[in-house]
């Protein structure tokens, strides 16, 4: 025999190696399978059994509806896909099944996003419930980003990038979307229906799309540098990720070859002569005869019931609603939560110690609950200012005799725009809704009639 040759191996092309192995569910624990990727895009790895649906341009669900534009993720869509694996899909649609049965007789119906139809849709990574909704732009988290770009006069133009990504909206903008959430609020709870998500990515705005024609909504990827083609406020004319790219070299058969970047249509948003929004998103939604054993209302808009794990109702929304009236009109959440570095305990004692140094100490039930407050408290209720707190309350924003802070903390942030004789009313309307026992809370229909929001009321 001769010498043996000993030849270089070359790997073979991706569409040559063998098939990958199926990945792991979600809710597993599982290696990465793609290389990282940095685009406004959401996870990767989440395009698995139990997952997202890989959704492609043009691609027809139903044998009915054509895809022309990803409107956004984790969220709002015409066409909403919900995972696989999702526990809330079904819960979803039977609460808006029972919701259209009396829209005709409920103004606040007009409010909450209608349901139009739906389906299941078969995918390579399961059953997919889908809801087709009604066109709606985006939710008021990204106008609060679009708004410096719209040609609105009564809108004031951020002066720094930072502010772009604050919540702040004039006060009679504010005013009216407060009015209509809580028409919404009002129809959910006058059917036992609570939402137990209210927050600013679940409002959104309404659209005006008549006579718009279908190429300038159209999500092309061959037309970023068409003039008719729409642009995005953020994030330039770019319109998908780079390619998609396993760790292993082989091709996937879950996630799509692109990631799409969102595009809300933010542009044909009308905020004049008036805003028009309606609540959406009722994947967290109760109803009362069935409530969860936790809501997953964001943690910085939780009631304290939530918190200390006490009996909870609709009173949750009105305590979210009031957070975020606080944020619309200032700009700065009312409780800001740190999270790193952060057990879950500490978050939560964060959380009451911000509201006992903004609205008071808390009654003594609700404090009899709090397991950890002897770290904070001494027998008299008393802040231990040898204690090291997780807060990061500032020695002046200490509770002293049960005295609330709020109106202190409102006039620091209070906007150029709204005088002291509103001041007043707008500070007694935080003090009515974010009151620690939920049957003190008034009612949507109550905060309707509120003085504050018939004070200059643009409506």
């Amino acid at each position: 025999m001769g010498p043996n040759v000993v030849k270089r191996w070359t790997p073979p092309p991706p569409a040559t190696l063998s098939p990958p192995a199926t990945p792991s569910p979600t809710g597993s624990s599982f290696k990465p399978r793609f290389h990282p990727m940095h685009d406004p895009t959401e996870d990767i790895e989440l395009y698995r059994p139990g997952g997202y649906h890989p959704v492609h341009m043009d691609e027809v669900f139903n044998n009915r509806y054509r895809v022309i534009r990803k409107l956004g993720r984790q969220g709002y869509a015409v066409l909403k896909i919900v995972r696989a694996d999702s526990s809330e899909a079904s819960d979803e649609l039977s609460i808006m099944a029972l919701l259209d049965d009396y829209r005709a007789s409920a103004a606040g119906a007009a409010h909450v996003v209608e349901l139009q139809d739906s389906f299941t849709h078969q995918g390579p990574n399961g059953t997919h419930l889908c809801l087709v909704l009604e066109v709606m732009g985006p939710s008021l988290r990204i106008m609060g980003q679009e708004l410096a770009y719209l040609r609105a006069p009564k809108v004031p133009r951020p002066q720094r990038t930072s502010d772009v990504h604050c919540l702040r909206f004039p006060v009679w903008i504010t005013k009216v979307m407060l009015r209509q959430v809580l028409l919404a609020l009002e129809f959910l709870h006058r059917n036992d229906i609570v939402h137990a998500d209210l927050q600013p990515g679940n409002i959104l705005c309404s659209v005006s799309l008549h006579g718009v024609p279908e190429e300038r909504l159209r999500q092309d990827y061959h037309s970023a540098d068409d003039p008719k083609v729409e642009r995005n406020t953020f994030g330039g004319n770019a319109v998908r990720s780079d390619p998609v790219r396993r760790r292993d070299g082989k091709l996937d058969r879950w996630a799509p070859p692109h990631l799409t970047y969102d595009r809300p249509l933010a542009s044909y948003v009308r905020l004049e002569p008036k805003p028009n929004v309606k609540l959406s998103d009722l994947g967290a939604a109760f109803r009362l005869s069935d409530p969860p054993q936790k809501p997953v209302t964001p943690a910085g808009l939780r009631a304290p019931e939530l918190i200390l794990g006490e009996p909870f109702d609709q009173s949750i929304d009105i305590w979210s609603l009031g957070c975020l009236a606080f944020e619309f009109i200032t700009g700065e959440q009312l409780f800001s939560l740190w999270s790193w570095g952060f057990t879950r305990q500490e978050m939560d004692d964060n959380h009451l110690l911000a509201m006992t140094a903004i609205l008071g100490h808390l009654p003594e039930p609700l404090f009899q609950k709090w397991a950890r407050a002897d770290r904070y408290f001494g027998p008299d209720r008393k802040l231990l200012k040898s204690t090291t707190r997780v807060s990061g309350l500032n020695e002046e924003e200490e509770p002293e005799n049960d005295k609330p802070k709020l109106g202190e903390f409102f006039h620091e942030y209070r906007p150029a725009e709204m005088s002291e004789d509103e001041e007043r009313p707008f500070i007694a309307f935080l003090r009515d809704v974010l009151q620690y026992d939920p049957s003190k809370r008034p009612s949507a229909s109550d905060l309707l009639q509120h003085p504050w929001l018939a004070l200059h009321n643009p409506e």
